[in-house]
């Protein structure tokens, strides 16, 4: 009698357990299950991109999406708002086919009429992809979270994740570690500051020629008939369904090593026709191609492989998009497919040996900023220069800026001579430090000269930067590197 008892109040306190966790799960809601996140009391990370993005497809606002594989994932959702006047947000699926973009699309479509435009990038190296084609076996996939049907949420309620995640929030937002919110859509899936960039990251070995098969320039017409499927049913069906909506398209834009790679530029610029041609059919699709921006897709400063684009590439394509430049339409699309033909099969790859690895990542950003945002670069190295003259120590140089707001960078080379640090503070009219760049006390042995970049994003108004060094206009003469402990020159504000 008495193990019945206590198996019956086992079975009560397990119950209970299970009820209040199912009630959490409801109202916490991590993965947007339900409805839309209670922002007001928890705060939610954007972290996981097929568990995620289907709830924010159908309870979150939005009248734009911003879409692709990791392609697309820098976006800034803030950007586009600024540019076409939207409210949208990014749902990025890292490796995703056409087909599993398309089924997530038809989602949002279905659950928000007021969707009007969609931005996706079209990876060039899954046009021959089966039109059924998706990256994960359909085991691995949360259809839980997909479908309409209650009865399979019991894998969301009582999912080991979901309750950690869960567990892990409450804790936070109850300590205080963490304000009621969300990840913003700029941050969801950013992954800029993990990789480094440049020649020496995407080919440390260096680049060596490669023979490409320049005989294969036609597609079969087995080739033809995959691609013409995969398309029509990912990619012009969503148009042709919704003519209301603006489908901005566009061809992701690899680097000059991934053309290197390809077995024949002809046969891929041979799918690429093909695949132009159906989409310029819709009336409501505006395809875009960056391929011909070769000072950017020759510039591995901009990757950090093969394929992957830094985010400043993502913001000026945006830009490219709102003002029309790079699109291809009936009457272009055939020139600008003979330019990118003469360019990628002429263009000397080993000369990327010699490039410049830059010291600084974002130096690339920088020398990008005049054409995204209209504004020219500002030389201080001339003005410093004059501050300079006839002084045997400089214990700290000044220069005031008006109205920064403008500008993103400062960049300027340093050396050190003695035991000195590279240091460079900007304040604002109150005298505050918004902004600094302090370098080790490491002496360089070798006095070479290193490139430094600051941030300056966040710093608005009149300002006065100060630096610790003497400025050079060039090459160093004489005795004039022994009048300070560092030496700066190529100062610009970007």
């Amino acid at each position: 009698m008495k193990s019945k008892k206590w198996l019956t109040g086992y079975f009560c306190i397990v119950l209970v357990l299970l009820g209040v966790i199912g009630v959490m799960i409801y109202e916490i809601d991590p993965y947007f299950h339900y409805h839309y996140p209670h922002t007001e009391e928890y705060y939610y990370e954007l972290s996981n991109e097929r568990y995620q993005n289907d709830g924010i497809m159908k309870h979150f606002d939005y009248d734009a999406v911003i879409t692709g594989t990791s392609m697309t994932e820098q976006f800034k959702t803030s950007e586009l708002d600024a540019l076409f006047g939207t409210q949208s947000i990014k749902i990025p699926y890292s490796g995703a086919t056409y087909k599993e973009i398309h089924d997530s699309l038809k989602t949002a479509l279905r659950y928000q009429p007021e969707l009007k435009m969609v931005v996706w990038g079209l990876d060039m190296n899954k046009f021959l992809l089966h039109r059924d084609e998706m990256r994960y076996e359909p085991k691995e996939y949360p259809t839980y979270l997909y479908n309409e049907n209650l009865l399979d949420d019991v894998n969301y309620f009582f999912n080991r994740d979901t309750v950690l995640q869960i567990g892990y929030g409450l804790i936070n937002n109850h300590l205080g570690i963490e304000e009621p919110g969300m990840t913003s859509f700029d941050e969801y899936a950013a992954w800029q500051d993990q990789f480094s960039w440049g020649i020496h990251t995407v080919c440390p070995d260096g680049i060596t020629s490669r023979e490409q098969d320049e005989a294969d320039r036609y597609l079969s017409d087995e080739e033809k008939l995959i691609i013409q499927e995969n398309v029509e049913a990912n990619v012009t069906s969503l148009a042709k369904e919704y003519p209301n909506v603006t489908f901005y398209y566009f061809f992701t834009p690899y680097s000059a090593l991934w053309w290197h790679g390809l077995g024949s530029v002809h046969h891929q610029i041979a799918a690429e026709q093909y695949v132009i041609e159906m989409l310029l059919e819709c009336d409501n699709i505006r395809l875009y191609s960056f391929n011909n921006r070769t000072d950017i897709t020759t510039d591995l400063n901009h990757y950090k492989d093969e394929l992957h684009y830094a985010a400043w590439i993502n913001s000026l394509m945006l830009k490219w998009m709102h003002d029309g430049e790079y699109l291809l339409t009936k009457k272009n699309y055939m020139d600008y497919l003979e330019k990118e033909r003469v360019f990628y099969t002429e263009f000397d790859y080993e000369s990327l040996n010699e490039q410049e690895d830059y010291g600084c990542d974002y130096y690339a950003a920088a020398l990008l900023n005049q054409e995204l945002r209209g504004v020219e670069f500002l030389n201080l190295t001339t003005l410093l220069k004059e501050l300079t003259t006839n002084m045997e120590m400089v214990d700290g140089l000044e220069i005031s800026v008006q109205d920064i707001d403008a500008y993103q960078y400062l960049t300027f080379y340093g050396r050190h001579v003695e035991n000195g640090q590279v240091l460079a503070e900007i304040f604002d009219e109150q005298g505050e430090v918004v902004s600094e760049l302090v370098t080790g006390d490491t002496v360089d042995e070798n006095l070479e000269w290193h490139q430094y970049l600051l941030d300056i994003s966040e710093v608005e108004g009149d300002v006065t930067i100060r630096f610790n060094g003497r400025v050079v206009d060039g090459e160093e003469t004489g005795n004039e590197l022994d009048c300070a402990d560092v030496v700066l020159k190529d100062v610009f504000l970007y």
